[in-house]
């Protein structure tokens, strides 16, 4: 009865998972004024040292030709040979009171620490494959999947099994014929017989038809032009506290996935059983539930509707929520 009611909880938190806007993007635009503010500040400083530090240093000098002509007390008194006497310990002090007052300076003014600004990186915009039209210029995200046979681009992807495949039917994906007609910029990964990876496609769309070595895939690009998309390192908690910057970005984050039916969230402290601690943090993701390979990697529930365990996410965080191009299982 405890592990239903539990279950139960699981459903509702599933269902009911929003992250609230964090306002990152206006306090980047805060810190890097402020940083250049900074830089700007300091820059004048060391110039107005500099200048002063010569003038005082050139001042000194002098003093110290014209002062052997008298005693400090002579030159304070005008007492000196031609008055040369004065006119050098005045310099000589002048110059000496400049370098003092600009250590003191040095010594008390504050230095502001460096802001810790987010990383930059480029955003291009792009529509999901799930979303294009079926014909025309299009840039669109998805994983890259090469082979022998040819290049296919599917919205996800499944690694849980012997090689990477695209989940969803042969329909779902988009063929792309095969590395001498496209543009790649980047390097694929793996070394088997099918070698992957993230990328920003841009190119003419054609169908729908049949295309592909067996005539499976609806939809087709040519004259392609792809961009290896290196997925940000990050965190649950980062994604919800820094929705707005990670709007569009393509990560990697790992953590706890609790899944039932079509539903999924990611916590970043998973509990006994499934169930996420108290002060756990999660986000909702956005997935293809047909990746039975990686259900069985997972652990289950008694009544078989629940899977849970510890995962790495790769996909795009759009509207709070991290669409999945692939999930791969870190324990049984």
């Amino acid at each position: 009865m405890a592990r239903d009611i539990q279950l139960s909880a699981i459903s509702r938190q599933l269902s009911g998972v929003r992250s609230q806007e964090s306002g990152v993007r206006s306090q980047k635009s805060e810190v890097r004024s402020q940083e250049s503010g900074v830089r700007s500040q300091f820059r004048s400083f060391v110039l107005l040292f500099s200048v002063l530090s010569a003038i005082g240093s050139r001042l000194s000098v002098l003093g110290y030709r014209f002062s052997p002509r008298c005693t400090p007390l002579a030159c304070r008194s005008g007492r000196g040979v031609g008055g040369e006497g004065a006119i050098g310990y005045r310099l000589s002090a002048i110059g000496y009171r400049l370098f003092v007052a600009l250590f003191l300076s040095a010594c008390s003014t504050p230095v502001a620490p460096t802001p810790q600004a987010l990383p930059a990186a480029t955003i291009v915009p792009f529509t999901p494959i799930s979303g294009l039209p079926d014909t025309g210029q299009v840039t669109t995200l998805g994983y890259l999947l090469v082979s022998e046979s040819g290049i296919v681009l599917a919205d996800s992807v499944s690694f849980a099994g012997n090689q990477p495949r695209a989940l969803g039917s042969p329909a779902d994906t988009i063929w792309c014929g095969d590395l001498a007609t496209i543009q790649l910029t980047g390097a694929l990964s793996g070394s088997g017989a099918v070698r992957t990876a993230i990328v920003i496609a841009q190119g003419n769309l054609s169908g729908p038809g049949a295309y592909g070595p067996s005539n499976l895939q609806r939809r087709q690009l040519s004259d392609a032009r792809m961009t290896v998309m290196v997925p940000e390192e990050t965190s649950v908690i980062n994604l919800q506290e820094q929705a707005s910057y990670y709007e569009g970005r393509v990560v990697r984050v790992n953590g706890g996935i609790i899944t039932r039916d079509q539903s999924a969230v990611l916590v970043d402290q998973l509990g006994t059983g499934g169930v996420p601690k108290p002060a756990a943090r999660q986000i909702k993701l956005r997935w293809r539930a047909d990746d039975t390979a990686l259900l069985t990697r997972l652990h289950s529930a008694p009544n078989g509707n629940v899977h849970f365990g510890q995962v790495q996410v790769e996909g795009y965080w759009r509207n709070n929520v991290l669409v999945v191009l692939a999930i791969r299982a870190l324990s049984a």
